[in-house]
């Protein structure tokens, strides 16, 4: 057998020859099958698979429509006799003022072949750059991925020049993508054989970026971000993160345009999305979530979709419509296909951003369903075959079916596929997921603080801690030697590490049931003037709690920090009675320094072998200006 990919490309000419050549099986594949096509394979049409179903399977993305329309582009204009105009060689670009000899009245057909009127297209680019983050893509920061679609490779020049000056992000935001990229135009005179002198246009190749380049980097990379071409990525290319396709031009062919609509349809994963379109930062700097390719738009300046090139529109034919107005027009008993067809676009969208366990929620509710089938069972009930093989099932063999029996068929599938959602408990489940997996973003209302501060039941909560842990104190002052210290029982040379930790674990049992870092978090809710840094997390802050909580008119301040000051007030007392370190005994004095903050003391032991001569002496001076 022969396998033909892109079969509606594969049939013509001496293509066809070759084929037909051989005596076997041939099996066309295409995603735009013509008559032609179909013709060539006597119409044995074995398989097909439409967008709709690949959108219901999560294969494609749903696209919606959005329109520019502009006076020039539909009416076209004129320019007085009288004015001076540019005039540009076709072939060269090369342009030059002239007065205009008569009255210019041109129409849209003429734009951009006899006539080219740049503030069209700059009205246009325009109008996308001011509605792009509102009404196309609301809440982006970055310019999704673009293709722009134009008529030549010159009208091309013109849209990548006044994309650049429109969106003022370089030239690297917007290249150029045909197979004249990368080539240089020159023009020379050549003599026919009849004599005749002409002018010849000659493309030579140049060490710049060919199409090619650009476009594997408008593929993988973050810029460009819009790509302007005319029919080189139009077929048969791969821009999976592509989220706007941009027609400014019109297309004769209804294959054509389904092939360069085709372009957006790709689904694309959350890490290829992030790795060249990224979702950006909230007000504060953190990073916002990825972003999801659930949909493409086309952007038609033109009136290329209006042209009706195909059957097939958006699979969401109510875009306007909140997906509860749907379910409320369906919970009523509406059977329109058109609100059929927007509810299964809106559930697709949905489904992009559901968790397994919120489908299998879904599911649960649905008597078993399938969430991707309940969509499936929605766009199945307006396809026409579907409906004309219902039709033909309600009728006697070989039966013609008539137009108002295709609408009763059509009506029994879509009763029977809208019937799921009659529930209200799957309707409510659907909606929910819907508003958990969104965020709104309000960047229109302005806020005022008008309070700030713990309740007062969190303040008699951290009052009752903080007498609690006084209590404590008074009650165990004999018998815990941490705290015999600060009673001037014992020399504060006692107090050990060990000893902090016996405490820490015995406030951490019943009654008290607490820890360092929330007698701080307390303290902070009471007397936040008196508190100096933020502590509580080790062990020796201990000592800074119990000392502030028998002297309450002390500052709170963290024992690392008091070791520390109490560390430089030393330094600079040793400089001024002329002491002078080493590097080595400067950086040995602060890893102690730091060490005494954590552990409140130098275990002897523990150092034996670096405790020795003038280290000895610096290690005592030390203990006793940093201890308690």
């Amino acid at each position: 057998m022969i396998i033909v990919d892109e079969c509606h490309r594969s049939i013509y000419s001496v293509w066809g020859d070759v084929l037909k050549y051989f005596d076997t099986f041939l099996i066309g594949l295409t995603a735009t099958p013509s008559k032609q096509t179909i013709g060539f394979f006597d119409k044995n049409l074995v398989m097909e698979y439409s967008h709709e179903e690949a959108v219901a399977d999560r294969v494609n993305v749903p696209y919606d429509v959005y329109e520019i329309r502009t006076r020039i582009t539909e009416q076209g204009s004129g320019v007085d006799a009288g004015y001076y105009v540019g005039k540009r060689s076709r072939k060269t670009r090369r342009e030059r003022q002239s007065i205009l000899d008569d009255d210019l009245q041109y129409s849209s057909k003429d734009l951009d072949n006899s006539v080219v009127a740049p503030d069209q297209i700059r009205t246009i680019i325009q109008a996308f750059r001011d509605r792009l983050f509102t009404d196309i893509f609301p809440g982006r920061k970055e310019v999704p991925k673009t293709i722009i679609f134009a008529k030549d490779d010159s009208h091309a020049d013109d849209i990548v020049d006044i994309v650049r000056q429109e969106f003022g992000l370089g030239n690297d935001f917007c290249q150029k993508i045909t197979y004249r990229t990368g080539t240089m135009r020159t023009t020379e005179q050549v003599t026919d054989p009849d004599g005749t002198v002409r002018e010849k246009v000659l493309y030579y190749k140049t060490k710049g970026k060919t199409g090619e380049d650009v476009l594997t980097v408008f593929r993988n990379a973050y810029f460009p971000r819009i790509a302007v071409t005319v029919d080189m990525i139009a077929t048969g290319t791969d821009v999976k993160p592509v989220e706007i396709v941009f027609f400014l031009r019109t297309v004769r062919s209804g294959n054509y345009f389904e092939q360069m609509k085709g372009r957006g349809v790709r689904v694309c994963s959350a890490d290829e999305l992030a790795g060249v379109t990224p979702a950006g930062e909230d007000p504060n700097g953190n990073p916002l979530p990825k972003l999801t390719k659930s949909r493409f738009v086309i952007i038609d300046a033109v009136g290329a979709c209006r042209e009706c090139k195909t059957e097939r529109g958006p699979v969401d034919r109510q875009p306007s419509k909140t997906l509860k107005q749907v379910f409320d027009y369906i919970k009523a008993g509406g059977t329109d296909p058109d609100a059929v067809c927007a509810l299964a676009g809106k559930l697709s969208r949905l489904a992009h951003d559901m968790t397994a366990d919120q489908l299998d929620d879904i599911k649960k509710h649905a008597d078993g369903k399938a969430f991707s089938v309940l969509i499936k069972d929605l766009m199945q009930s307006t396809n026409a075959d579907e409906i004309d093989a219902k039709a033909r099932e309600m009728l006697p063999d070989g039966t013609e079916p008539s137009e108002p029996q295709l609408d009763a068929a059509e009506q029994e599938l879509i009763r029977k596929a809208v019937k799921p959602f009659y529930d209200p408990k799957l309707r409510e489940l659907i909606l929910d997921i819907k508003q958990a997996n969104e965020q709104i973003i309000d960047r229109i209302s302005q806020d005022e603080l008008l309070a700030a501060g713990y309740s007062e039941a969190a303040l008699e909560k951290a009052r009752n801690k903080i007498e609690s842990f006084r209590q404590f104190i008074e009650d165990n002052k004999d018998e815990l030697t941490a705290l015999q210290v600060f009673y001037n029982q014992w020399s504060a040379s006692r107090l050990s590490f060990r000893d902090l930790k016996e405490l820490a674990k015995r406030i951490q049992q019943p009654p008290l049931s607490t820890t360092p870092e929330e007698l701080w978090r307390c303290y902070e809710a009471l007397e936040n003037s008196k508190i100096e840094g933020k502590g509580g997390q080790i062990i020796t802050d201990l000592v800074s709690l119990i000392r502030h909580t028998l002297q309450p008119n002390e500052p709170l301040l963290p024992f690392g920090d008091l070791v520390q000051n109490r560390y430089a007030l030393w330094r600079q007392q040793q400089a001024a009675a002329g002491v002078v370190f080493t590097s080595e005994q400067s950086e040995w004095l602060d890893k102690m320094a730091q060490h005494i903050a954590t552990s409140l003391a130098i275990e002897l032991e523990d150092f034996q072998y670096d405790w020795f001569g003038q280290r000895g002496i610096l290690a005592k001076l030390l203990l006793c200006s940093v201890k308690i």
